[in-house]
Order: structure tokens, then C-alpha cells, then sequence
């Protein structure tokens, strides 16, 4: 599975990218393997909520991570999916997320 965030932020490397046209080909392969982007709706946005609510009210100080992770660790959260990343500091802040680091693994 692909999230429609997660694609969103290789897009948006790819045309921030030195080499765009090689990046775009790196991604062709990749959307080889994972064909559909899956949406972002209401039941994701509650989740991603959720997570965002969550880390602010943690106690002794709050747990805040990126925006867009918070939105990737609701969209993880509502399907039930493992999320794939490098970024497991902020990610395990996340209670019930199943993260696995995709350069240890």
C-alpha cells in the first residue's frame, strides 16, 4: 500500500530533486510495485487528528512531530498498515503505530 501523502512527499522531492528526470524514473519503478495511491478521507483525518491531539497533551511536555507525519501516522493508524520508515524516533511517539525501518530490514 501507498499513501497519497507518501506520494506526495516523493513528488514533491523529485521536483525539488538536482536531476528530476532520473528521480521521475526512480519513481516509475517504484509505482511498478505499488500501482494505486491510496486517499486521504474523513475516517484518516480523524485518526490523524487523533495522533496530533494525543502528542500535544502528552505529560511531562508535549510530543510534537512533523505535519505531514502526523497525517502519514493517521493514514498508517485508520488502515491498519505498518508504516515504512527511516524516521522511527518521531514515528514511535505514535502509541498503537507499527513502524518498521526500512534501512534495518
Amino acid at each position: 500500500m501507498l499513501s497519497c501523502i507518501s506520494w506526495f512527499e516523493l513528488e514533491y522531492g523529485r521536483q525539488r530533486s538536482p536531476d528530476p528526470v532520473r528521480t521521475g524514473v526512480r519513481l516509475s519503478l517504484l509505482r511498478a510495485f505499488f500501482v494505486d495511491a491510496l486517499p486521504f478521507g474523513e475516517r484518516e483525518a480523524e485518526r490523524a487528528a487523533w495522533v496530533r491531539s494525543h502528542l500535544a497533551v502528552t505529560k511531562p511536555s508535549p510530543l510534537h512531530i512533523g505535519p505531514y507525519d502526523v497525517l502519514l501516522a493517521g493514514h498508517a493508524l485508520s488502515l491498519g498498515a505498518i508504516l515504512i520508515t527511516n524516521n522511527t524516533r518521531e514515528f514511535s511517539r505514535v502509541p498503537g503505530l507499527e513502524i518498521e525501518d526500512w534501512q534495518v530490514t
